[in-house]
């Protein structure tokens, strides 16, 4: 049976629409499992997490949830932390 060890691994959340966003806070921690034979091949590059147009158009709260866009195979039990942030549109 294989063995897995978490790892902790710090990400700037993204986003790209017309208007500029901050995030509160501007930064996640993406902890998950891997196999031991493959802890060393994982690069934060290798992830990506990003906020969905969608999940802030029409959105009442002043929080929104990150989103995993990219991960790599053999990545298991991924959690964001935190799970959704405060932000702010700035219209230009």
């Amino acid at each position: 049976m294989p063995q897995y060890q978490p790892l902790y691994l710090g990400f700037s959340s993204m986003c790209r629409i017309v208007s500029t966003l901050k995030a509160f806070p501007s930064k996640a921690k993406v902890i998950f499992n891997v196999n031991m034979t493959q802890i060393d091949s994982i690069k934060p590059g290798d992830f990506s997490i990003g906020i969905m147009y969608g999940d802030i158009y029409g959105n009442t709260s002043d929080k929104v949830k990150l989103t995993l866009l990219k991960h790599p195979e053999g990545v298991r039990n991924i959690r964001i932390i935190p799970n959704e942030v405060e932000y702010l549109i700035e219209h230009q």
